[in-house]
């Protein structure tokens, strides 16, 4: 997309920008606050002075762009990449920073007052001048940063541990002063306050305790009923594997999540529509591919990336299937208890879907949920299949 096609767009009250692909472009001074960026890819972009306040820009690409003096109020920027982007004079007050990538990023000057840093990777970023509280800065990777005070990040740290070990022993000297019957109400600085270096994955025992479970036993919930269906329609071990794979999509893109009870919907439909000789089945794949290719094409021709066109129409053709599903087993008296177990089954795993989201939001790294996400809807296919014996 170009630049101009994209403020035509936003000025036609468009907002949502995902995925698009603007590299390079150059949109300085431009208004887009409160607009979808999404997993755009925004790398090498010219945003000199724009208005990205209350953007959504989490996991997009915007490495080496220039966003001087950006207004970036209240801004999303989870997980985002700005490696080696210019932030000099930018205005971040209250952006959600959690996880975001600003390796070698010049923030001199920027405003950070109240930004989230939770787990930041400012190393080697330059905070010269920048307002920012020391307290913002304790999950942070600071690593051979330059900090506000033009010190090392290592120069500073040790000054203000050496400060606060001070401030610690020259209240202790006051206490003992004191009379027994009096008591010291000054607060210790405590060692939380100062910067550290980001924690390591969660234990076992931290695992367990953050764990969703909420969550997870809904998503358990809705692959058992799936397992049901498809030992029910004595599907083959193709089907199966197409329900599990698709809850696991999430780990090449987290808009893959929401495919998570759409595969097992398709996996079922396919299961049925094998079982079915004739026009019948013929007549079945039409209903789902005609308006599938027709939302491909409408999203195509409006502007929409070609990846994100894909996705979003396939999202459609999975909602199709799963209303064409549900009406084949409530048509068929035999089936209507096969239909109600494939509404649980979308609403379990739908609400389910988010436990992985909760999970890196915990801490949680992606060698750690991957295992439990698919483990736990493997077990419920497994499960399924066990009551689909009775």
């Amino acid at each position: 997309m170009e630049a101009e096609q994209l403020l035509k767009l936003y000025q036609g009250k468009r907002r949502d920008f995902s995925w698009v692909d603007l590299r390079g472009a150059i949109l300085n001074q431009a208004q887009l606050c409160q607009a979808n960026f999404y997993q755009a890819k925004l790398m090498g972009a010219q945003l000199e002075g724009a208005n990205l306040s209350h953007a959504n820009l989490r996991k997009a690409d915007l490495n080496e762009a220039v966003l001087t003096e950006a207004c970036l109020q209240g801004t999303q920027l989870i997980k985002t990449n700005l490696s080696q982007a210019k932030l000099n004079g930018a205005d971040l007050t209250g952006a959600d920073l959690m996880g975001t990538q600003l390796v070698n990023a010049d923030l001199s000057n920027a405003n950070l007052s109240q930004a989230k840093l939770y787990r930041t990777n400012l190393s080697g970023a330059v905070l010269l001048g920048a307002s920012i509280a020391v307290d913002d800065l304790a999950e942070a990777d600071l690593t051979g940063a330059i900090m506000p005070d033009g010190s090392t990040y290592e120069e500073w740290r040790l000054l203000h541990q050496n400060q606060a070990a001070t401030e610690v022993d020259g209240e202790k000297e006051i206490a003992e002063e004191l009379p027994a019957n009096l008591t010291f109400d000054s607060e210790v600085p405590e060692e939380s306050n100062l910067p550290v270096i980001p924690k390591k994955p969660l234990t076992e025992e931290e695992m367990w305790k953050y764990l969703p479970f909420p969550s997870l036993a809904l998503l358990l919930l809705g692959y058992i009923f799936f397992g049901q269906i498809l030992e029910t329609l004595q599907a083959g071990i193709i089907y199966w594997l197409l329900a599990w794979v698709g809850s696991v999509g999430w780990v090449a893109g987290e808009s893959l999540t929401w495919f998570v009870p759409v595969s097992a919907a398709v996996a079922i439909f396919m299961a049925l529509v094998g079982a079915l000789s004739g026009m019948g089945g013929f007549f079945l794949m039409l209903m789902i591919i005609a308006p599938t290719f027709a939302v491909f094409s409408d999203l195509w021709f409006v502007g929409f990336g070609f990846g994100k066109s894909v996705r979003d129409s396939l999202w459609v053709g999975g909602l199709i299937v799963s209303f064409v599903l549900f009406y084949i087993f409530l048509l068929f008296g035999g089936s209507v208890g096969l239909g109600f177990s494939f509404v649980l089954g979308i609403v379990g795993s739908g609400f389910g879907a988010i436990s992985w989201m909760q999970m890196e939001e915990r801490g949680f790294s992606k060698n750690q949920t991957l295992p439990i996400f698919g483990g736990v809807t493997a077990f419920g296919l497994l499960s399924g299949w066990c009551f689909g014996q009775f």
